[in-house]
């Protein structure tokens, strides 16, 4: 929700220049490439409300993408934003390598008898 509220305050701080900037012309069109199925299915919708509902929650996606825009726009900012990403992933692997010899998350809490980890497989899964 924060960077909604921020992606909606630069967007309105900064609006002249990012007309010509070919990033944000570029995540415009992917966006809209998203959100305007949402609009034209409203047309034949079984529930009109849901779809508002929906289509109204999913612009958090385009000022989100605008914050992520501005924060990531110079080359010092997407090396932090990789190494960020690379530590997170050596995080997640070193977790998985010492939680697979003990079958247990964070060797505090076990898995469930059936081996299951979330709901939607197993034997009452919905796939």
């Amino acid at each position: 929700m924060l960077m909604t509220i921020a992606g909606l305050y630069l967007l309105v701080k900064y609006w002249r220049g990012w007309r010509h900037d070919q990033a944000f012309k570029l995540f415009t069109c992917v966006f809209l490439l998203a959100w305007i199925p949402i609009l034209v299915s409203l047309v034949d919708a079984v529930r009109p409300q849901s779809t508002i509902g929906v289509s109204v929650s999913h612009l958090r996606f385009a000022f989100s993408g605008i914050f992520i825009l501005h924060v990531l726009s110079t080359p010092a900012a997407h090396r932090r934003f990789l190494t960020l990403c690379a530590w997170l992933l050596l995080f997640w692997v070193v977790d998985g390598w010492c939680r697979r010899p003990s079958d247990a998350i964070c060797s505090v809490l076990r898995y469930p008898p059936a081996g299951r980890i979330n709901a939607l497989f197993g034997d009452q899964g919905l796939v």
